[in-house]
């Protein structure tokens, strides 16, 4: 059964805690998705900054952890965020994408503060890619809905694609990440990898060679697509486990399709 679990950033909305995370999940993991969303803050903190990074790795630290005692279980991430990640006192002001609300130059003139207000890109993808090696997925959430700076909003869309393709789940199209505008459209889109988990991810239950590459159930037929776009793939170089993709899924999800064999071509034995 899948289990959902939620840490906040930041801490607090004044003082020291305005770019930091906590080390530790605010809501235990739970297989009842409606009372984890129950628990979050109505309405949100609305201050301080977004230390993406340390909520990342709060979650990447709880995963690592925990497959010590439950080494089987599939595990994924999901950052909920309108891309405005922050706080990384060590950026380096050469490589800096501002994200001061009144000018791109802010950082670089007052170098003091300024790299904690640098887009925090570069080791929050790299942090999403070593889980992606590491077999946890992550699902990016963009609060699209939220009111941007109009120079900035290019800038936070592009980083929430970043982190949509670099965790692995990527939707296909131009838009790779899931969307939300309303609380509504946050709950939906929470649930969906855990029907993702249940629904689109497949293991063999036998190592016989295949005679086809298009999977049969009784409703639908899906063919293999190697681009990710409406399909099936491997998700392993032992070819053992795969993954429906794009339309695909959708439609295991909507029929709640589990179990599927591979089609075969029927041949008339010789007289």
């Amino acid at each position: 059964m899948g289990r959902v679990g939620v840490a906040f950033f930041p801490i607090s909305e004044t003082g020291d805690g305005v770019c930091r995370a906590s080390p530790i999940a605010a809501i235990p993991a739970s297989p009842d998705l409606q009372s984890v969303i129950g628990s979050f803050p109505n309405p949100p903190p609305e201050g301080g900054g977004t230390p993406t990074f340390e909520g990342l790795l709060a979650a990447a630290t709880a995963h690592r952890d925990a497959r010590r005692t439950d080494p089987a279980r599939r595990r994924f991430v999901v950052i909920i965020t309108d891309g405005a990640a922050s706080c990384n006192d060590n950026h380096s002001l050469d490589r800096c994408t501002c994200l001061s609300p009144t000018s791109a130059d802010n950082c670089r003139n007052f170098p003091e503060r300024g790299p904690s207000v640098c887009l925090d890109d570069e080791r929050i993808v790299g942090l999403i890619r070593e889980l992606r090696n590491e077999g946890i997925d992550t699902f990016v959430l963009g609060l699209t809905g939220a009111q941007l700076v109009p120079r900035l909003a290019p800038v936070y869309l592009q980083f929430l694609s970043d982190m949509a393709v670099a965790g692995g789940r990527a939707l296909p199209g131009p838009t790779p990440y899931l969307s939300a505008s309303n609380r509504t459209e946050v709950e939906q889109a929470l649930a969906r990898p855990l029907l993702e988990a249940g629904y689109c991810r497949l293991r063999r239950v036998d190592s016989r060679p295949l005679q086809s590459e298009s999977l049969i159930s009784e409703s639908a037929l899906i063919p293999r697509d190697p681009t990710h776009r409406n399909g099936w793939d491997w998700d392993d170089v032992t070819e053992q486990t795969l993954l429906l993709h794009g339309a695909a899924c959708d439609t295991a999800i909507a029929q709640q399709i589990q179990r599927w064999g591979f089609a075969v071509q029927g041949r008339c034995a010789a007289p």
